[in-house]
């Protein structure tokens, strides 16, 4: 098989056309904001779509606002229709959806572009997968204008350059690449619904509307102090490079700590040294985050230390950190509502001590925590199983879309 190298694609198949996007395109634009024409927003009419509902290559209903029939035909040029490809062209660059079969029409704001494409020889699902590559998005950053506004112009999306198989080739890679798609989709789907049931059960789990059978007993309420030893991290001089290191204990910090129910990991490592100058935390204790992003918990797997920004909680033989857990997660807004007032929100050592929280006996809060986290235990089953297809199919996407691997037709 003989290649040829293209500037903007790199190599392709030595038979396969290249064209600009605008040469295939019946209508390249971008949308406006309607009431810099005078147009009201209005509570119910058509949807006008902005950039956050381009994500993760799907079109997802994010912000959106409604406008008049009449300000939708003033702003016609900027109308979509199921099929239709947006882009993002401020921002975040470069990121596409193509808008689904339950759309018949709306319109977009001035941050996205759409790409309509009618034309016997390209398949919009082929270009779509093309322009849904990292390479593109990091083409769209070299060329953008504005460091603190990023931007691109619609010229630049026109010029974009896409290669051309055969019509009948673009239409199997389509279709190889879209049934990748449909798996994650469906995986996807069954987070969302394990999520949902989660959800359910700690509204009524940890809210003791329903016991678990043969658990009596009250719920108490106890502040966190009350069930165990609070420290709030600090940071070891960072200039010392003997606390650092070679050093094997996770030093977390907020950024560590995910949506996952355990830290096990941080970006930087503390010497024993290190170590004696931090907070120790031991393996089991509760990290919540008390500056900025209240609320966010972890339980740590290993012995190690947090920075300032979070207090952790020790474990202790009179009440589950699994099962407090599942109490913080659901009680987040009203730790929130304890912050200051000032530009950071911050929760001190005293106001998280000093929280209430109520909790049953000690084996209900480990039966709770069981069974929840049997929920979690298929939750992250479930994104390995999709983090697994997203690489797959990235890896088929740079073969086949670059024709290292042909397809039969």
């Amino acid at each position: 098989m003989q290649f040829k190298t293209i500037k903007m694609i790199g190599q392709i198949p030595k038979e396969w056309d290249t064209i600009y996007l605008k040469d295939i395109a019946t209508l390249i634009t971008k949308g406006a904001t309607p009431t810099t024409y005078g147009f009201p927003w209005v509570e119910h009419g058509i949807f006008l779509f902005k950039s956050d509902c381009v994500k993760n290559g799907k079109f997802r209903y994010g912000e959106y606002n409604y406008i008049s029939e009449e300000a939708h035909n003033y702003l016609k040029r900027s109308k979509i229709n199921s099929g239709d490809i947006v882009m993002s062209i401020t921002g975040d660059l470069g990121r596409v959806a193509i808008i689904p079969e339950d759309i018949e029409e709306a319109n977009i704001n001035q941050h996205l572009a759409k790409i309509s494409i009618e034309n016997q020889k390209v398949h919009p699902k082929f270009i779509y997968h093309w322009l849904n590559r990292k390479e593109i998005r990091r083409y769209y950053n070299l060329i953008k204008t504005g460091l603190a506004y990023p931007q691109i112009s619609l010229k630049q999306v026109r010029e974009t350059v896409v290669p051309v198989p055969a019509i009948e080739e673009q239409k199997k890679i389509a279709d190889i690449l879209s049934t990748w798609d449909k798996a994650i989709e469906l995986k996807e789907q069954l987070v969302d619904q394990r999520k949902e049931q989660k959800r359910g059960l700690i509204q009524k789990l940890l809210t003791s509307e329903v016991r678990l059978p043969g658990f009596h007993g009250d719920w108490k309420e106890f502040k966190i102090k009350e069930l165990s030893k609070v420290v709030t991290g600090n940071t070891p001089s960072t200039k010392n490079k003997e606390y650092y290191e070679g050093g094997h204990y996770p030093w977390i910090t907020p950024t560590d700590i995910s949506d996952s129910k355990y830290v096990t990991k941080g970006e930087r490592y503390l010497t024993q040294k290190g170590l004696e100058k931090g907070r120790y935390v031991p393996k089991g204790s509760l990290l919540v985050t008390c500056i900025a992003s209240i609320g966010k918990n972890a339980i740590i797997r290993n012995d190690g230390s947090c920075n300032q920004q979070i207090n952790a909680v020790f474990p202790s033989e009179h009440h589950s950190n699994e099962f407090l857990y599942y109490k913080l997660e659901k009680d987040t807004k009203r730790l929130e509502s304890f912050a200051g007032r000032s530009a950071t929100a911050i929760i001190n050592k005293k106001t998280f001590e000093n929280f209430k929280v109520k909790l049953p006996p000690y084996d209900e809060q480990v039966a709770i925590a069981e069974i929840l986290s049997k929920i979690d235990e298929n939750i992250e089953l479930l994104l390995q199983n999709i983090d697994q297809l997203k690489k797959q199919k990235n890896g088929l996407v740079q073969l086949l879309l670059t024709g290292k691997i042909r397809v039969k037709v």
